[in-house]
């Protein structure tokens, strides 16, 4: 009776999920990283694959070998997964800190010092490389300690809907935290995009980062807690992530895939690209392009591929008026877009016209710098006068180029208080609202 209900179980996990199989895709790029590689002994042949223990005693026996992979980072020891030779993929929150905690000093430059006030056995000297806001991670440069390996990134030969898998992290007390799961969605991806791949994962509150393994202690993606939840990188993106923020690789705001011929005939297209994604938070004030659009013309010049268009992007500088051709609801659609920042940060035109207000404003220096005032407008008749800084607008400082706060005031017939820097004191100056 046991064997079929052991049976039973494994078989309802590997139904869970569907995979969809494409073309295996060409190999992630080489990495060119700072430090020499250290060589972690394997422990494979110490793993016993039965079922009778790997609910217990085989996920520990996989963390063991997970485990010399691991160290901790920053201030306040955050979990970092050695993605490669002297190099960690931890949480976007340990860059925060070790920012504010560390300035280097004149002529230190870039060099790694081993600090001489351990916080932990694994605690190694780290400097950060980059940081990605959208997916919450950080990447360091870390001097290993002795015994310590790193991850061998690679494809997913075995990996499929059902396929069981642990993440392994480290709690600040350098403890090792283990929770066991499965894989409930997998699709692989061909070209230079990075597989989709969902784990059914009870992360406890305590898990910061995570290295997600297989039966091997294999990497297949890094697990990053976030504001609302956890970010899953899947291993084969991970090689990109780093060339991107060690080389200072721009950050691509749309991202298109290749259609195949049976797709094109579906949707009665001939040419063009799939939009497959597009940043909001990179245009302003939204992006004029929109996901599921196909893209024909991009800069005046057809767009056959993916790779033609990752090409032509780059060419553009950031702050570029670009314009483009697509097909939107069977029609076909022309427009323009702005060409983003390196970090898919929007580039807006410094001077801005507000002509309910009144004013002329450039961002300068944390607020809006008032540039010119026009005559028995609101904002002339509220005091407000040719450079005046705006840090503030109904209570809330303005930390970012937030040019909506003015936008939404002339839409609303209402009073709005400015927080305004004139010289080296400070005021508020209430606008009349506008009927």
């Amino acid at each position: 009776m046991f064997p079929v209900l052991v049976v039973a179980a494994v078989a309802g996990v590997l139904i869970h999920g569907a995979v969809t199989e494409e073309n295996p895709g060409s190999k992630p790029p080489r990495l060119d990283l700072p430090l020499p590689p250290i060589t972690a002994p394997s422990l494979r042949p110490s793993l016993e694959k039965s079922p009778l223990t790997y609910q217990s005693d085989y996920w520990w026996q996989v963390a063991e070998i997970v485990r010399n992979k691991l160290v901790l980072i920053g201030p306040g020891n955050h979990p970092g997964i050695m993605i490669a030779p002297g190099v960690a993929l931890t949480t976007a929150r340990a860059a925060d800190e070790v920012e504010s905690e560390f300035v280097p000093a004149a002529g230190e430059g870039e060099a790694l010092t081993v600090s001489g006030e351990a916080t932990a056995a694994s605690s190694p000297a780290y400097r950060l490389l980059g940081v990605d806001t959208e997916r919450d991670v950080a990447l360091f440069a870390v001097k290993q300690p002795q015994g310590v390996g790193n991850f061998n990134l690679q494809e997913f030969p075995g990996l499929r809907p059902g396929s069981y898998v642990v993440a392994v992290s480290l709690l600040p007390e350098n403890q090792v935290e283990v929770v066991p799961g499965y894989v409930t969605r997998f699709t692989r991806r061909s070209g230079a995009h990075a597989s989709k791949v969902e784990f059914a994962l009870p992360f406890p509150e305590s898990c910061e980062a995570a290295a997600i393994v297989d039966l091997d202690g294999e990497l297949v993606g890094v697990a990053v807690k976030a504001a609302d939840g956890y970010r899953i990188l899947p291993a084969d993106g991970i090689p990109a992530l780093v060339d991107r923020l060690t080389h200072g690789a721009p950050c691509q705001a749309i991202e298109v895939s290749d259609l195949d011929e049976e797709a094109r005939q579906l949707l009665g297209v001939r040419e063009g690209v799939l939009v497959e994604r597009v940043r909001a938070d990179a245009f302003v004030p939204e992006p004029s392009i929109h996901e599921g659009d196909i893209l024909v013309a991009w800069d005046g010049k057809p767009v056959p591929s993916a790779e033609e268009f990752a090409r032509l992007y780059a060419e553009r500088e950031p702050g570029e008026l670009v314009r483009y051709r697509v097909i939107r609801d069977g029609r076909r659609v022309a427009g323009g877009t702005r060409i983003p920042d390196r970090n898919c940060r929007p580039v807006e035109p410094r001077l801005r016209f507000y002509p309910r207000l009144g004013l002329h404003a450039e961002w300068s220096g944390g607020g809006w710098l008032v540039v010119q005032v026009r005559r028995d407008s609101p904002a002339a008749q509220a005091g407000l006068a040719k450079g005046d800084r705006i840090i503030g607008v109904n209570g809330r400082r303005l930390r970012e180029r937030d040019a909506r706060a003015f936008e939404r005031y002339e839409n609303e017939p209402r009073k709005t208080a400015f927080l305004v820097r004139r010289g080296e004191r400070v005021q508020v100056i209430v606008v009349e609202g506008i009927q």
